[in-house]
């Protein structure tokens, strides 16, 4: 109501706080009493390129839960085995949003295009840690490079069906490591979930001793 006092979030680490002065139909006038600036998380920014699926709600779920994890990009990828192009921008963008408000992040995600495959592995920068998870050999695990990350990490994750032979040999020979997630074949959400968890759950330790 008019007089309520709100917190506003940018999703670039400001965080103001305000009055609402005027109440319309489509808008919202406020008076910013005071704003902080937070700066963004020391240590690490995760980017997570991973396929689009045919089931929105399993990739919708994946975008929520990084969020909450403090991931830094999601960048949709296409693959040989791709079987969903067509990506839903505003209604993910939502999704993000929402992420962020719900559990208090200050920094809302970036939300690349649909890449192909081939393009990001030839573009990637090459101060990037850069990981291709993959089933079809026997793969360290991600978990024993996390001590020696720090900065721009980028993880792909394939579609249903994993990457094929030659994706994951032309993505080793521009640099990528190839790595395990753990013990079992996971879907491709729950994949993508487990590099945010492991990334979060490596730098929050790391950050408290």
């Amino acid at each position: 109501k008019q007089g309520d006092r709100i917190k506003v979030l940018d999703g670039k680490g400001h965080v103001y706080h305000g009055q609402i002065k005027e109440l319309r139909r489509q808008a919202c006038i406020i008076t910013i009493l005071n704003k902080k600036h937070y700066p963004p998380q020391q240590g690490y920014r995760l980017s997570v390129a991973i396929s689009p699926l045919k089931n929105q709600k399993r990739f919708e779920w994946f975008l929520e839960k990084s969020t909450e994890l403090g991931i830094h990009k999601i960048i949709p990828l296409h693959c040989k085995r791709t079987e969903k192009l067509s990506i839903k921008r505003e209604r993910w963008w939502q999704i993000l949003i929402a992420a962020m408000k719900q559990s208090g992040r200050r920094y809302l995600p970036t939300l690349g295009p649909l890449t192909p495959l081939a393009d990001l592995i030839t573009l990637s920068d090459e101060d990037t840690h850069k990981f291709i998870g993959y089933c079809g050999e026997d793969l360290p695990s991600f978990k024993q490079f996390l001590p020696n990350l720090k900065q721009e990490i980028l993880v792909l994750i394939g579609p249903e069906g994993d990457f094929t032979e030659g994706e994951f040999a032309s993505a080793r020979a521009h640099g990528f490591r190839g790595i395990r997630l753990g013990p079992n074949r996971y879907r491709t959400e729950t994949a993508g979930l487990i590099v945010s968890a492991l990334v979060h759950s490596h730098f929050a330790d790391t950050n408290d001793t």
